[in-house]
């Protein structure tokens, strides 16, 4: 089961528009709602160790402008705007690809994290005002806007450059345009995290972005954001000593002064520690000098960088670096600590406010950061190798990692992977908290204190015999904590996500392969002491101990030279190797025997200590728990001495080969020479007793 990437996965950010308290009021018609031509929705969240960065840069200013010495005094000022001045297109960042604008920014992730989500966001004039469209930025005569020479804005995909790499044509998102009365405005986005995968850590890099569609003019405007997420695979004492949830958003929404506060709601957070939570935005025509706009958290309304509270949206850009203008006539992409009180320990939602008593604006980006309580998750199973009819115990520890209390905790385990071939044993158990069974899943809840840990344990039994596919997976899934709906899949640090590479993780235990021990045994059946030349048995034995059945089982004894094998059923031999078997299956406590016929060598003259030998009996079953029994205890044969009173029978010559044959034969008796009968053999002894008899006669 795919584990989900995130601490939350929260509802879609809702874009709610709230009213002014107008009702009551006789003859006045209530304020407009904003112009939401595309509700905030979000595009990323996840919770890390890290944070996000967010910057940009404007890509219209003073460059070949006729209103130049004005418009680089306006840079510097804080009382002047871009709505009369004639906006010229910039192309500061040296790309190679003939742009018709660019700019650059700087950025810098701290050492040994890495990029883990970048987001690029651009937006501008479209170059048309009002209702029919006139080819115009601004208010005002004479000002008509000159668009570029590409395509329209809906067709023109910007050029993305990271720290000096390849230049990249990005992709298209998004794409937003209004209409109506007033300038006209776009925005769009891309995910451009394949870009970043290289980017380095710990020093400062640039990224550099062209072809951003505006119109220059009097009065346009046109740039573009771009928000990197950061992360580590653990805390970091430094820069990341906390998780933090990280949602961004993105949405188009034209703030009129006498439109209603437009308000985004991001919740299925929870607010723990002691660090700030942090925020940014973007918006296209926050003038510095028309104050009256707001951006409010939770009613708090926070400061610029200058400590105002009226005038925050004040074209303000981040990490730019070619140009670095002070006031960007227009363009805003920036970062903020929060006021402290605006998100509360315990919060569990942040609602972000945008109102103007005076400039319009456009915004189209917004990101949050919040502490987050930091639940760790470990899940084992012991035993890690089992057999039909084991139990196999499943422990989870949920400990919370953080400073203060984390209420609502909770998880499921999804046992369906493990009923295919086990039973739950309707066992589970929690030290806090509450353990429940509901199939096929174990679900856990409770409150947890600050660095608490609650241990949960439940079992299953392997089905005997197996059934299913002889794995027992199953993954804890970590759901939304707090007043968020049950069941909205969530993610912290789980140990034993799918495909987990922790050595730690022992959820799944696998089946174990058959094993048989397979012992072997051999004894000398004789009814007393060889001499060379006689004959005997051996008895060998293959003993399967189990547990399981071994198969194809192989009994082998080398013959030490002195003994000739003769026969044995199922058995054969290859010089002194005498094989027997194999067996095509030996079950549990079965014993199979075989009896090998063995003689001594006639010209054996030794006392048969050379003559111990043994059995090795082996099986093909995939393990063998105790290889080291099988081969068996050696035995000798005891051999008759030397018999003083044939020394005759000693002379008499042997004929040649008789070895060989006797070993083909079986037969003990001598052999008769190369051409000559047997009967002839008889007919010779008959004549030479019949010449004894006649001598004494």
């Amino acid at each position: 089961m795919a584990l989900p990437s995130r601490l939350r996965r929260a509802a879609q950010g809702a874009l709610i528009a709230t009213a002014a308290a107008a009702a009551g009021l006789t003859g006045m018609a209530p304020p407009a709602a904003a112009e939401v031509t595309k509700p905030f929705e979000k595009v990323y969240d996840d919770a890390v160790y890290g944070d996000f960065i967010t910057g940009g840069n404007t890509v219209l200013g003073c460059d070949g402008s006729p209103d130049q010495a004005d418009c680089e005094r306006a840079t510097e000022s804080d009382t002047t705007n871009n709505n009369t001045l004639y906006m010229a297109q910039l192309d500061r960042a040296g790309l190679s690809t003939a742009t018709f604008n660019s700019s650059s920014g700087q950025y810098e992730i701290p050492p040994g994290s890495k990029i883990v989500h970048a987001q690029l966001m651009w937006g501008g004039n479209d170059g048309t005002y009002g209702s029919n469209n006139r080819v115009l930025c601004d208010i005002g005569s004479g000002n008509t806007a000159k668009h570029p020479s590409a395509p329209g804005p809906q067709g023109a995909a910007p050029i993305l450059r990271v720290d000096g790499g390849p230049e990249e044509k990005v992709s298209i998102d998004d794409f937003t345009q209004d209409s109506g009365n007033g300038p006209h405005y776009y925005s769009a986005r891309s995910d451009v995290t394949s870009l970043f995968q290289n980017a380095p850590d710990g020093t400062p890099f640039r990224v550099d972005v062209g072809d951003v569609w505006a119109p220059e003019g009097q009065g346009c405007v046109g740039g573009w954001s771009l928000t990197l997420v950061y992360a580590f695979d653990e805390a970091n004492a430094d820069y990341a000593p906390q998780r933090r949830a990280v949602d961004l958003y993105y949405g188009h929404v034209k703030q009129g002064s006498r439109d209603t506060p437009t308000t985004v709601e991001i919740c299925d957070f929870y607010k723990s520690g002691s660090e700030p939570p942090r925020a940014s935005t973007s918006i296209l025509e926050g003038d510095r000098g028309v104050k009256g706009d707001q951006f409010r958290v939770n009613g708090t309304a926070v400061r610029n960088a200058r400590g105002e509270i009226d005038n925050f949206f004040d074209s303000t850009v981040d990490h730019a670096l070619d140009p670095d203008y002070d006031n960007a006539l227009g363009m805003d992409a920036k970062e903020f600590e929060l006021p402290e009180g605006a998100i509360k320990p315990g919060d569990t939602c942040a609602d972000l406010t945008f109102s103007t008593r005076g400039d319009t604006y456009v915004p189209f980006q917004v990101a949050l950061s919040v502490p987050v309580p930091d639940l760790k998750y470990t899940k084992s199973a012991e035993p890690t190798t089992v057999r039909p009819g084991d139990t196999v115990t499943y422990t989870v520890e949920v400990q919370n990692v953080s400073d203060v209390d984390y209420p609502n905790a909770q998880f499921s385990d999804d046992l369906s992977d493990n009923l295919d071939q086990a039973e739950y044993n309707d066992d589970a158990d929690a030290s806090t908290g509450t353990a429940t069974y509901e199939e096929p899943r174990v679900r856990w809840k409770g409150d947890l204190k600050a660095h608490e840990t609650a241990t949960i344990t439940y079992s299953v039994t392997v089905n005997d015999p197996p059934t299913g596919d002889d794995k027992l997976r199953n993954n804890v899934i970590v759901e939304a904590p707090g007043p968020g709906e049950p069941g909205k899949d969530i993610t912290e640090v789980v140990n034993c996500a799918e495909n987990s590479e922790d050595p730690a993780c022992g959820t799944e235990p696998k089946p174990a392969p058959p094993e048989a021990d397979v012992a072997g045994g051999k004894e000398v059946r004789t009814d007393g002491p060889v001499a060379p030349g006689g004959a005997f048995r051996y008895l060998v034995t293959a003993t399967n101990n189990g547990p399981d059945p071994a198969e194809d089982v192989t009994a082998t004894d080398t013959l030490p030279d002195g003994l000739i094998f003769q026969s044995g059923a199922d058995c054969t031999a290859e010089g002194q190797k005498v094989t027997c078997g194999p067996v095509d299956e030996l079950a549990k406590d079965e014993k199979k025997s075989w009896t090998l016929i063995v003689r001594l060598d006639p010209d054996y003259t030794g006392d048969g200590s050379d003559l111990g030998n043994k059995v090795t009996v082996k099986a093909k079953t995939p393990e063998d728990p105790k290889p080291g029994n099988n081969t068996s205890k050696p035995v000798t044969v005891p051999v008759a001495p030397p018999d003083k009173d044939k020394d005759d029978a000693k002379a008499l010559p042997r004929p040649q080969g008789e070895r060989a044959q006797l070993a083909a034969t079986g037969t003990s008796s001598p052999l008769a020479p190369a051409g000559l009968s047997a009967g002839a053999l008889v007919v010779g002894a008959g004549a030479l007793a019949a010449g004894r008899r006649l001598g004494r006669d």
